[in-house]
């Protein structure tokens, strides 16, 4: 069949379509996931075997995934995948069942623990959507990633900012069965400059753009890869991170374009991938980190989300970010007295950037 053609076989008006990429020469086959959406396109691809997002996410501007990746669906089948396509890995579960539609099931040597500890993050998700009293928004988590659940958020009764910081500690810690770390690049600092012509993420190309233009700034931290046995975890890392002096650093997460992820689902992200530090700084010697690592070692981690200043517009998280930062100080002064400081904002960016 021609590229012409496997681009219409679905038809143009589908929004989303997994498939399988079978690959028996590279032994490492794949899941793709396409999206159409507000005028342009996307394409992630997930490893079969651990479920992981490989890579960053491929775009087509102004173009269907019909039009833009038809040789990708030329050349895969389609599968039933999960209804989010924007996750970091496939849920256990789902992918489990994924694996049993394309014969895969041998492959897999321990699917219950697959279903079980899928993710450093398993379960925070649930916990976070709960504790923010959004559980009814949307039909899976994250809900906390809909502008609905922004708008109850500032809209309702104040969170408890101890409850959802301890909460989601306990349920990563929880998920570690007390392995050494498989990796060493969690928590570098190196920058990492290079980028593909191809992808045209607005967010990639500031980051990457920022790193190699400013001394004081690195981007693509990875903060979990191998700290679960079976699960790489690559795709998840600090977008871009600063030295604002010895011992004193930023995480950012950045949010840029007009159709971007809401300040609270950045939020949410950023805070998971701050309370893997704590965790990382708590059993570091288990995980056999280096103890003289710069950031590991840190005296302060300040954790910002940067976002356009239209996506603030269904109202403050002011009293959102209090909660957080009183939560932060709970968890920080039990496991770190005078040794650690880590507090949490938003910030905007600048109109018209």
């Amino acid at each position: 069949m021609s590229v012409a053609k496997v681009a219409l076989a679905g038809g143009t008006s589908a929004k989303k379509e997994w498939r399988f990429l079978r690959s028996e020469h590279l032994g490492r086959h794949q899941f793709l996931v396409f999206a159409n959406a507000r005028g342009s396109s996307s394409l992630r691809f997930f490893d079969a075997e651990s479920s992981v997002q490989m890579g960053d996410p491929r775009y087509g501007k102004g173009r269907t995934f019909q039009e833009a990746f038809a040789r990708e669906l030329a050349a895969s089948e389609p599968v039933c995948g999960p209804s989010a396509v924007s996750v970091p890995s496939i849920p256990g579960e789902r992918l489990v069942a994924m694996r049993e539609q394309v014969g895969l099931t041998g492959m897999i040597q321990n699917a219950s623990a697959l279903r079980s500890r899928p993710s450093i993050l398993a379960g925070v998700d649930e916990f976070v959507d709960e504790t923010l009293g959004i559980s009814q928004i949307g039909q899976t988590s994250p809900r906390y990633r809909h502008l609905r659940a922004y708008r109850a958020v500032v809209s309702g009764a104040c969170i408890d900012g101890s409850r959802l910081i301890a909460g989601m500690y306990r349920v990563i810690a929880a998920n570690w069965p007390g392995t050494t770390c498989r990796g060493n690049q969690n928590w570098r600092w190196e920058k990492q400059p290079f980028i593909s012509d191809a992808n045209e993420s607005l967010e990639k190309r500031f980051e990457k753009t920022v790193a190699a233009d400013c001394p004081e700034w690195v981007n693509m931290i990875p903060v979990a890869s191998g700290v679960l046995p079976d699960v790489d975890e690559g795709g998840r890392h600090i977008d871009l991170a600063r030295c604002c002096a010895k011992g004193d650093y930023e995480f950012l997460e950045l949010k840029l374009g007009q159709n971007c992820d809401t300040p609270l689902h950045a939020a949410i992200e950023l805070l998971g991938y701050g309370l893997i530090y704590v965790f990382s700084r708590e059993h570091l010697d288990r995980l056999g980190y280096d103890p003289h690592n710069p950031l590991l070692s840190a005296s302060r981690i300040r954790l910002n989300v940067l976002a356009p200043r239209t996506s603030y517009l269904p109202g403050s998280l002011l009293a959102f970010q209090e909660e957080v930062n009183r939560g932060l100080l709970s968890l920080i002064s039990r496991k770190f007295t005078g040794h650690l400081e880590m507090n949490f904002s938003f910030e905007q960016l600048p109109a018209g950037l």
